[in-house]
């Protein structure tokens, strides 16, 4: 079995750290409006990858083909 890079996974990572460096800084400068904005983000976005990282080893622990058969 090949294992193919994940697009999802390797863009939603970074953006992980972007979006609570910005939560930092937008509390640190007393931004708290946008400040619940980003966190609602940050959140939203640690939930996506963890959900992509559950399919992910899904996939390999009960491998399928393109037609939905199991592989022999």
């Amino acid at each position: 079995m090949s294992v193919e890079p994940d697009f999802k996974l390797s863009a939603a990572r970074p953006l992980v750290g972007v979006l609570a460096a910005a939560l930092i800084a937008l509390i640190v400068i007393g931004q708290y409006v946008w400040a619940v904005v980003v966190a609602i983000l940050l959140v939203l976005s640690i939930v996506l990858i963890l959900r992509w990282q559950k399919d992910r080893r899904a996939e390999y622990t009960n491998p399928r083909q393109h037609d939905g058969t199991e592989e022999v």
